[in-house]
């Protein structure tokens, strides 16, 4: 027997859940005994590369309203007799409900890939909004969804405590190691980056925008720089805080220093350039951002905030400090600058846990169980 999953998506960003989704889909989409769909808000690369895999993809502007959005949905999925529809984000499971409603589809999945969305502070009339949002999200979930998958322990406690624990089951971020694997040199990036071929360069990834406390790395790169002067950071990604960021630098007096180079497809190959990977993130799940820098068996310096304490152990994988204090990430980063050779045991060790414990295809393996566990 075949199981039709509908997936439901938001496709404007290419970040960490998209990446992990799609790899999750490359893999699911090998399976005889599943076949996929996938509705994706906003064409972008997301839904160019779940169309690449031959999943029978519609992709939806949020540009139109919400009933719009709703009938065209409708319409493209009505006749597929779906039996399980997989959501990803809170406007989803809303869409969700109703297309189970409408084309009496049996089961409904929702993945919490973090808890970004709780853990925002508000004030005024954001703060009543978001406690509105976050009711109402939890009434949908409660009464309509039949299985919740938390990518980490961290978010399991979270939803268990909203007396959701029987529904929920833990299912891990992973990746494709396989995959990452650079196409160049660190020289080569180096050389593009105008940056001495035997510069000590920290650096880090992801979206730019407040969760992940690039104002802290920035703060921790002028502690460092105080001390060391040949040290160069680097930051790979774009946002909303960019500009903001670059005045930071400014005002810190460190530009000269930083290097902002946007966003990038290969990011593999200014990964594998960085001689430590920093994470100073306030909030996360299980950012495949760290999975892939262990892959590629880059030092790590991360806050212990989320599920990240599940991937790495302090001074066995990594190295783990508190969040917002810039003093303590410069204290812990010079310390693997000095002694290097201990920087590399705990990639080592790091890359280990990784092929051992986070690649796709047990991820795959369980999420298949969930879904059998609904239709038996």
């Amino acid at each position: 027997m075949t199981c039709k999953v509908l997936h439901l998506l938001t496709g404007d960003l290419w970040a960490g859940a998209e990446v992990v989704t799609y790899e999750l889909l490359a893999e699911l989409v090998k399976y005889n005994d599943i076949k996929l769909y996938a509705v994706v808000f906003n064409q972008g690369v997301l839904a160019d590369k779940i169309k690449a895999l031959g999943i029978q993809t519609y992709v939806f502007s949020e540009q139109d309203s919400l009933y719009r959005q709703f009938i065209n949905i409708y319409k493209a999925v009505k006749g597929l007799n779906i039996d399980i529809i997989h959501s990803h984000k809170f406007k989803e499971d809303f869409i969700s409900v109703l297309l189970s409603m409408l084309c009496k589809i049996p089961y409904l999945i929702r993945t919490i890939h973090s808890l970004h969305g709780i853990t925002k502070t508000h004030t005024g009339f954001k703060y009543y909004k978001s406690k509105l949002f976050s009711f109402i999200n939890w009434f949908i979930l409660k009464i309509f969804f039949n299985r919740i998958i938390a990518v980490s322990e961290d978010i399991k406690k979270h939803y268990a405590k909203l007396y959701l624990d029987k529904k929920l089951v833990v299912v891990r971020n992973a990746i494709n190691v396989e995959k990452v694997y650079p196409a160049k040199l660190k020289e080569e990036i180096k050389q593009e980056l105008s940056l001495d071929k035997d510069s000590f360069v920290i650096g880090s990834a992801g979206r730019l925008v407040p969760i992940k406390g690039y104002d802290v790395f920035l703060k921790m790169a002028k502690i460092i720089l105080d001390r060391n002067p040949n040290v160069v950071f680097v930051l790979v990604g774009d946002g909303p805080l960019l500009g903001d960021l670059k005045a930071l630098a400014g005002s810190l007096g460190i530009t000269n220093s930083v290097r902002f180079i946007g966003y990038k497809n290969d990011i593999y190959n200014y990964l594998n350039m960085m001689d430590i990977f920093v994470l100073a993130s306030l909030s996360e799940g299980i950012p495949s951002i760290i999975l892939e820098a262990a892959a590629l068996k880059i030092p790590i310096v991360s806050t212990a905030v989320g599920g990240i304490p599940e991937i790495l152990k302090d001074n066995v994988s990594a190295r783990l400090v508190q969040a917002g204090d810039e003093k303590l990430l410069a204290q812990v980063c010079m310390g693997l600058v000095d002694d290097y050779k201990y920087a590399k045991k705990l990639a080592d060790t790091a890359k280990n846990n990784i092929l051992e414990n986070f690649d796709i295809k047990k991820t795959v393996y369980k999420i298949k169980e969930v879904y059998s566990s609904l239709l038996e």
